[in-house]
């Protein structure tokens, strides 16, 4: 009868802290989504009648950036043709220029040929510089500035020939912060410097 009286009262402290542990828990949860919704409106971002789009299309509409000549070249590999085709819809015929670098497509487009290389990622640097080679070789006097796009890029091309435009393309700049980004602005002066004198940049 003893051994039975204490089990009980062992089964029945087990479940009050079963409980009070459950009551603990539920207590934290709603004090982290006080928390949460407090936080969320103490930072919430101020809200603004401006029109996100006003800056864009006052750029766009600046004369001075159609004076601005830049040719386009843009990374990709021939499984990526649907990327290609958003580039073809969206800023690459704003480009004065666009070449592709892939060794093949079956769309229409102008490719940058490249010689013995096969196409992998492990060959991207390759291609850039055969890109960069071809583009000093055939259009050095033809454009601006020189840029390296990837197949999954978008710009504003617009945006972009209006702040170049305030720029000398014979002059060396450096714009903006280090970044993990794969998108390049390769000035004239360099493009110039570094193929006529590759110890440049060794």
């Amino acid at each position: 009868m003893l051994n039975k009286v204490c089990s009980d009262i062992k089964e029945a402290r087990s479940w009050k802290f079963l409980r009070d542990g459950f009551m603990k828990i539920r207590v934290e949860v709603l004090l982290i989504l006080l928390a949460t919704v407090i936080s969320q409106e103490i930072f919430k971002p101020k809200k603004s009648n401006e029109n996100p789009f006003k800056t864009v299309l006052k750029i766009q509409n600046q004369k001075n950036q159609t004076s601005v000549k830049i040719m386009c070249l843009c990374l990709t590999f021939p499984s990526k043709e649907n990327y290609v085709e958003s580039v073809l819809k969206t800023w690459g015929p704003k480009c004065d220029k666009l070449m592709f670098v892939t060794l093949k497509l079956k769309m229409n487009v102008k490719l940058v040929p490249l010689v013995n290389i096969t196409e992998s990622r492990a060959n991207l640097w390759r291609k850039v510089m055969q890109a960069f080679k071809y583009a000093y070789t055939h259009h050095r006097n033809e454009f601006d500035w020189f840029m390296k796009a990837d197949d999954d890029t978008y710009f504003f091309m617009e945006n972009l020939k209006t702040f170049l435009s305030k720029y000398d393309p014979n002059k060396p700049y450096f714009f903006g912060n280090q970044t993990l980004t794969s998108t390049h602005i390769v000035i004239h002066h360099f493009l110039l410097t570094f193929y006529i004198n590759m110890q440049v940049c060794n």
